[in-house]
Parts: C-alpha cells; sequence; structure tokens
C-alpha cells in the first residue's frame, strides 16, 4: 500500500471514478485535481517525466515507460484546476464487466490507496476470520 507513479502523461482504466478536487499531491505538494479510481484500477506510464521533475522525484516513484500501478483503489493527482479528465466507456473491457479509459496529457502522479485482495491473502497479510466457520456442540 502507498506504491506511487510520476508521469507526463498516462493511461487511466478502472470500473469506477469520482472527482474529489483540488489536494496537494504525495511527491511535489503542487494543488492538482484528485480522482478515486475505484474497483480493478490500473495507471501506466506513456511519457515519462523530465530531469527537472525527476531531481525532485524520491528514487522509489515509478517513472519508467511501461510500469503499471494496479489496485482496487488508486488515488491519482492530475496537474489541472478543473476536472477536465474525460473517460469513455468501453464495455467487456475487463471480462465481463465494462472499464472507464482516459489519457491524461499533464504531469499525473499516482498511488495505491487499497492494493488488490488477491496479493493480500498471497502474501498472508490478511487474517483468517475465524468467527464464522461453524462448530460442532457435542
Amino acid at each position: 500500500m502507498g506504491e506511487l507513479l510520476a508521469a507526463l502523461q498516462a493511461s487511466v482504466k478502472t470500473r469506477s471514478c469520482e472527482w474529489k478536487g483540488l489536494v496537494k499531491d504525495p511527491i511535489y505538494n503542487r494543488m492538482m485535481t484528485l480522482y478515486e479510481l475505484k474497483r480493478n484500477s490500473s495507471v501506466e506510464v506513456t511519457k515519462t517525466i523530465s530531469d527537472e521533475l525527476r531531481d525532485s522525484t524520491p528514487t522509489n516513484v515509478h517513472t519508467d515507460v511501461g510500469d503499471i500501478l494496479m489496485a482496487d483503489s488508486i488515488s491519482l493527482f492530475v496537474d489541472t484546476r478543473r476536472n477536465s479528465l474525460r473517460f469513455v466507456v468501453k464495455e467487456g473491457e475487463s471480462g465481463r464487466h465494462g472499464a472507464q479509459l482516459a489519457t491524461t496529457s499533464m504531469l499525473t502522479v499516482a498511488k495505491i490507496k487499497y492494493p488488490l485482495k488477491i496479493y493480500a491473502r498471497l502474501l498472508g497479510s490478511q487474517q483468517e476470520n475465524t468467527n464464522n466457520k461453524l462448530e460442532d456442540k457435542r
């Protein structure tokens, strides 16, 4: 949880998107428009950041072309002052469900809010809920 991605252009795929307003981003501390991407979201770098921005970017941030963040919920920060990101609905994009697709053309920062549940189970960070198990009372 908390992985970061920074790009000058990014490709966005989500099943649900909600505009949240202006918020400071976690890397550059700029006022950016925040979008909450929910339900199997992904953000891919299509154009890397400039050398000037790379100097002020921490080393643990994904910035290379082709880097992808995938999560149940992603906070997407776009360097614009208004709700300018337009999503196109494409049916059957994620299995049975449709997806909302968009491409940003401005500085974009993405942060994982909630990771995919399958990874939490595989890594053992989710504890088993024993309260729901049936017991033999004999």
